[in-house]
């Protein structure tokens, strides 16, 4: 717990640093526009990327169509799933200027690719932009990829479904990478939906289960005073069965977090970084949904071994960046992650191991006539048989609402916020949640430590107290918390997360 009170610290103390508590609002920059102005500058942009424009199909018409269903005679077609599409009105000529893109790389790939049956790039420049990805994947291990920009339009439209099921191996390895870049003068839109399914019985008693996944997301949206939309949604369900000595569960070490914010786990397994920007006045609109469900069972012959979950720099990270001028626009943001683990083993000396570390949101929302953001985050610990469990849950939860411009205090009654946490373990349990408006929305941060026995919450709240005093601990002085009723897990059996959209997914 040592290492989330020393974080807290560091984030706190930049808080203050940045005008009265604004708090790293300096490092929140609005997401860089994109110059696909000119053959030249569009090929600039693709090796800045990593990719080489000879391998890229380029478009250029007044209609222009990727994908397996050619609209019509009047449309510039391929089947290519890696693709430029200039439009003829960014060319001088005036019309439409539509660009339709569908990948659908689970069919045959006409070229194809040497990235792989699971990789979907477009770059579109046009009045109207529409693509959609749709990825799926048996086999292990396996990487889907999914690139969308899109410039120079009056309204954007990006839609990713990716999915990954595996059964039967007993090693399994996930990975979704999805990137949205948009700038319209009217709307950007953007869903993102990534699902990783893994399932195994396999292996003898000296074999070794190992099932990994990585999700990450990240989303850029400008909008030239008007609306920006993002919905983001990742699942994980991992199920190990059978008589293997060891079974592990998310224990890889991943990539570096995808956020900003250096406070939250280092290593997510969910990792999702939307930064939106609504120009001279708009709305910004974010909803992040994110679940990891893990469940390990042993044979009634397999009483020796280990059962491990997670690790404690892996987890969930979330980073939600919303900018609009000072007293101009709408800022609405809610996120929800979930994790549950649950072990179970005969009676015997099999050792027990559960970890995780969420956090949310980071920077948060800047500027703006309103704004509203709510944090939901809940871990659930449950282990039985074996030997005595160890546990260790870490929730963070930060919020920082500031004023465009300078980054001054934003203490206006229309700005709200809210953190709730929910943390299980075996033998302990926290439930608290803070509802604050104006300038108790300035650098909120909520943190709860649990290990099998005992939970901890930052700031010290009365039935849940502080790791070092016992009394009020470190964060925003005078927060409205309260402690919520919740219960240990004593061991039993828990039901995973559960992915159907939160009741108070309402703007």
């Amino acid at each position: 717990m040592s290492v989330r009170i020393t974080a807290l610290l560091a984030l706190l103390v930049a808080a203050l640093t940045l005008g009265g508590g604004g708090g790293a609002g300096a490092a929140s920059q609005p997401p860089p526009k994109i110059d696909l102005s000119s053959p030249a500058a569009i090929d600039a942009y693709l090796r800045s990327i990593g990719v080489d424009p000879a391998t890229v199909v380029k478009q250029v018409g007044l209609k222009n169509y990727a994908g397996p269903n050619c609209p019509g005679a009047d449309w510039n077609c391929t089947t290519a799933t890696r693709v430029v599409q200039v439009s003829h009105e960014n060319q001088g000529q005036e019309g439409q200027g539509d660009n339709e893109f569908e990948c659908k790389p689970k069919q045959a790939q006409v070229p194809p690719t040497s990235e792989g049956a699971n990789t979907c790039l477009i770059v579109q420049t046009g009045t109207s932009n529409h693509a959609t990805c749709t990825e799926e994947d048996s086999n292990t291990p396996s990487t889907e990829t999914c690139e969308i920009t899109q410039t120079d339009a009056k309204k954007n439209s990006a839609e990713v479904d990716q999915e990954i099921t595996q059964t039967g191996e007993l090693a399994q390895d996930g990975n979704q990478f999805a990137h949205v870049h948009q700038e319209a003068s009217n709307q950007n839109q953007s869903k993102i939906q990534q699902t990783v399914t893994q399932k195994t019985a396999s292996g003898v008693s000296t074999d070794i289960q190992m099932q990994d996944a990585l999700q990450q997301v990240k989303v850029e949206q400008l909008a030239t005073g008007s609306n920006n939309s993002s919905n983001v949604r990742q699942s994980q369900t991992q199920t190990e069965s059978g008589d293997a000595l060891t079974q592990l569960q998310n224990t890889k070490t991943q990539p570096a977090n995808c956020t900003d914010d250096t406070a939250k786990p280092p290593n997510p397994n969910q990792c999702t970084n939307v930064e939106q920007d609504a120009g001279s006045g708009g709305t910004n609109l974010s909803y992040l949904q994110a679940g990891i469900g893990e469940k390990q069972t042993s044979s009634p012959l397999s009483t020796t071994g280990t059962q491990t979950q997670g690790s404690s720099s892996g987890g969930q990270g979330g980073d939600i960046d919303q900018t609009n001028p000072s007293n101009v626009g709408q800022n609405t943001s809610f996120a929800n992650l979930s994790l549950s683990q649950f072990q179970s083993s005969p009676t015997g000396s099999k050792s027990h191991n559960q970890a995780t570390d969420p956090g949310c949101c980071g920077i948060s929302q800047i500027g703006g006539a309103k704004s509203f953001e709510d944090i939901d985050e809940s871990t659930v610990m449950s282990a039985t048989g074996g030997l005595s469990p160890f546990q260790n849950t870490s929730l963070l939860g930060q919020e920082n609402q500031v004023s465009g411009g300078g980054f001054a205090p934003m203490t206006s009654p229309s700005n709200s916020c809210e953190i709730e946490q929910n943390a299980q373990t075996n033998d302990a349990s926290a439930h608290p949640s803070f509802s604050g408006s104006g300038s108790e929305c300035i650098g909120a941060t909520l943190a709860t430590d649990c290990t099998r026995a005992a939970c901890f919450c930052t700031p010290g709240i009365e039935g849940c107290p502080s790791p070092d005093t016992g009394g009020p601990g470190i964060g925003v002085a005078n927060l409205p918390v309260v402690l919520l009723p919740s219960k240990p897990t004593f061991g039993l059996e828990i039901p995973m997360p559960d992915m159907s959209t939160p009741a108070d997914f309402s703007p």
